[in-house]
Protein backbone atom coordinates (compact mmCIF):
# COMPACT_ATOMS: atom_id res chain seq x y z
CA UNK A 1 0.00 0.00 0.00
CA UNK A 2 1.65 2.98 -0.93
CA UNK A 3 0.55 5.32 1.68
CA UNK A 4 0.92 2.92 4.43
CA UNK A 5 1.97 4.40 7.57
CA UNK A 6 1.17 8.17 6.07
CA UNK A 7 -1.46 10.65 6.82
CA UNK A 8 -3.26 12.51 4.38
CA UNK A 9 -5.31 15.90 4.83
CA UNK A 10 -7.51 16.68 2.15
CA UNK A 11 -9.74 19.48 2.56
CA UNK A 12 -13.43 20.07 1.03
CA UNK A 13 -13.75 16.55 2.04
CA UNK A 14 -17.16 16.09 2.83
CA UNK A 15 -17.63 17.78 -0.90
CA UNK A 16 -17.63 15.36 -4.22
CA UNK A 17 -13.84 15.46 -5.51
CA UNK A 18 -12.60 15.52 -1.11
CA UNK A 19 -14.62 12.57 -0.63
CA UNK A 20 -13.43 10.90 -3.84
CA UNK A 21 -9.74 11.55 -2.86
CA UNK A 22 -10.48 10.21 1.14
CA UNK A 23 -11.69 7.07 -0.63
CA UNK A 24 -8.69 6.85 -2.98
CA UNK A 25 -5.78 7.37 -0.23
CA UNK A 26 -7.81 5.49 2.31
CA UNK A 27 -7.30 2.70 -0.37
CA UNK A 28 -4.05 2.93 -0.18
CA UNK A 29 -3.43 2.77 3.13
CA UNK A 30 -3.34 6.04 4.20
CA UNK A 31 -4.58 8.02 7.73
CA UNK A 32 -7.19 10.11 6.26
CA UNK A 33 -7.24 14.05 8.07
CA UNK A 34 -10.68 15.49 6.71
CA UNK A 35 -11.43 19.29 6.71
CA UNK A 36 -14.71 20.66 5.72
CA UNK A 37 -16.57 23.73 6.45
CA UNK A 38 -19.37 21.71 6.30
CA UNK A 39 -20.65 19.49 9.87
CA UNK A 40 -21.43 17.12 7.24
CA UNK A 41 -17.60 15.36 7.31
CA UNK A 42 -18.26 13.82 10.67
CA UNK A 43 -20.98 11.85 8.62
CA UNK A 44 -18.51 11.22 5.84
CA UNK A 45 -15.51 10.83 8.17
CA UNK A 46 -18.02 7.90 9.94
CA UNK A 47 -19.06 6.46 6.71
CA UNK A 48 -14.53 5.92 5.94
CA UNK A 49 -14.12 4.11 9.55
CA UNK A 50 -16.83 2.08 9.20
CA UNK A 51 -15.29 0.74 5.90
CA UNK A 52 -12.07 0.26 8.02
CA UNK A 53 -10.28 3.63 7.44
CA UNK A 54 -8.29 5.61 9.74
CA UNK A 55 -9.21 8.91 10.06
CA UNK A 56 -9.51 12.14 11.86
CA UNK A 57 -11.67 15.19 11.14
CA UNK A 58 -12.35 18.59 11.55
CA UNK A 59 -14.68 21.35 10.74
CA UNK A 60 -13.23 24.64 9.49
CA UNK A 61 -13.44 26.91 7.04
CA UNK A 62 -10.04 27.19 5.94
CA UNK A 63 -10.37 30.92 4.62
CA UNK A 64 -10.51 31.56 8.91
CA UNK A 65 -6.67 31.32 9.50
CA UNK A 66 -7.47 30.32 13.28
CA UNK A 67 -9.99 27.74 12.51
CA UNK A 68 -7.24 27.06 10.25
CA UNK A 69 -4.59 26.48 13.22
CA UNK A 70 -7.24 24.67 15.34
CA UNK A 71 -7.67 22.09 12.94
CA UNK A 72 -4.31 21.34 12.35
CA UNK A 73 -3.61 21.46 15.99
CA UNK A 74 -6.34 18.77 17.05
CA UNK A 75 -5.62 17.11 13.28
CA UNK A 76 -1.47 16.72 14.22
CA UNK A 77 1.24 16.26 11.78
CA UNK A 78 0.65 15.54 7.83
CA UNK A 79 2.74 14.05 5.21
CA UNK A 80 0.08 14.93 2.62
CA UNK A 81 -2.37 18.54 2.22
CA UNK A 82 -4.44 18.09 -0.91
CA UNK A 83 -5.40 21.65 -0.78
CA UNK A 84 -9.02 20.30 -2.86
CA UNK A 85 -11.31 22.97 -1.27
CA UNK A 86 -13.31 25.85 -3.49
CA UNK A 87 -16.30 27.31 -3.96
CA UNK A 88 -18.22 30.16 -6.00
CA UNK A 89 -21.08 31.97 -5.18
CA UNK A 90 -20.67 34.58 -7.86
CA UNK A 91 -20.84 33.85 -11.17
CA UNK A 92 -20.79 36.85 -13.07
CA UNK A 93 -18.39 39.82 -12.96
CA UNK A 94 -21.61 42.12 -12.69
CA UNK A 95 -22.67 40.36 -9.45
CA UNK A 96 -19.18 40.34 -7.84
CA UNK A 97 -18.92 43.44 -5.78
CA UNK A 98 -15.71 44.21 -3.62
CA UNK A 99 -16.84 42.57 -0.46
CA UNK A 100 -18.00 39.21 -2.83
CA UNK A 101 -14.61 39.51 -4.50
CA UNK A 102 -12.70 39.04 -1.38
CA UNK A 103 -15.00 36.47 0.07
CA UNK A 104 -14.30 34.05 -2.83
CA UNK A 105 -10.44 35.27 -3.17
CA UNK A 106 -10.08 34.54 0.34
CA UNK A 107 -11.71 31.01 0.50
CA UNK A 108 -10.28 29.86 -2.93
CA UNK A 109 -6.74 31.31 -2.84
CA UNK A 110 -5.97 32.47 1.14
CA UNK A 111 -7.69 29.13 2.21
CA UNK A 112 -4.99 26.69 0.68
CA UNK A 113 -2.08 29.45 1.79
CA UNK A 114 -3.11 29.20 5.36
CA UNK A 115 -3.35 25.29 5.45
CA UNK A 116 -0.13 25.26 3.56
CA UNK A 117 1.54 27.41 6.38
CA UNK A 118 -0.10 25.65 8.92
CA UNK A 119 1.66 21.91 7.64
CA UNK A 120 5.03 23.11 6.70
CA UNK A 121 6.67 23.10 10.19
CA UNK A 122 5.71 19.76 11.17
CA UNK A 123 6.75 18.76 7.67
CA UNK A 124 10.43 20.49 7.85
CA UNK A 125 10.50 18.21 11.43
CA UNK A 126 9.98 15.15 9.88
CA UNK A 127 11.87 15.51 6.98
CA UNK A 128 9.65 16.34 3.84
CA UNK A 129 6.18 15.97 2.87
CA UNK A 130 4.01 17.05 0.25
CA UNK A 131 1.31 19.64 -0.76
CA UNK A 132 -1.12 19.80 -3.69
CA UNK A 133 -3.34 22.51 -5.00
CA UNK A 134 -5.97 21.81 -7.32
CA UNK A 135 -6.46 24.20 -9.71
CA UNK A 136 -9.14 24.73 -12.35
CA UNK A 137 -9.29 25.22 -16.51
CA UNK A 138 -11.07 28.51 -14.91
CA UNK A 139 -7.39 29.49 -13.71
CA UNK A 140 -6.72 29.48 -17.24
CA UNK A 141 -9.03 30.35 -19.33
CA UNK A 142 -12.52 32.73 -19.26
CA UNK A 143 -15.49 30.79 -17.94
CA UNK A 144 -17.13 33.36 -15.60
CA UNK A 145 -16.81 33.20 -11.85
CA UNK A 146 -14.22 36.00 -11.37
CA UNK A 147 -12.91 35.75 -8.13
CA UNK A 148 -12.93 32.35 -7.95
CA UNK A 149 -11.25 31.99 -11.65
CA UNK A 150 -8.18 34.98 -10.01
CA UNK A 151 -7.92 32.45 -6.85
CA UNK A 152 -7.59 29.38 -9.02
CA UNK A 153 -4.82 31.36 -10.96
CA UNK A 154 -3.06 31.97 -8.35
CA UNK A 155 -2.72 28.88 -7.25
CA UNK A 156 -1.55 27.64 -10.30
CA UNK A 157 0.65 30.48 -10.13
Amino acid sequence: MMFKGKVVAITGAAGGIGQSLCRHFAAEGAAIAAIDKSPAVADFAAELKAGGATVTQAVADIGDIQQVKTAFEKLGPVDVLVNNAGFSEHPTFAKTDPEAWAYDLNGNLNGAYYCAHAVIPAMKAKGGGSIVAIGSVNGISGFGDPAYSAAKAGLIS
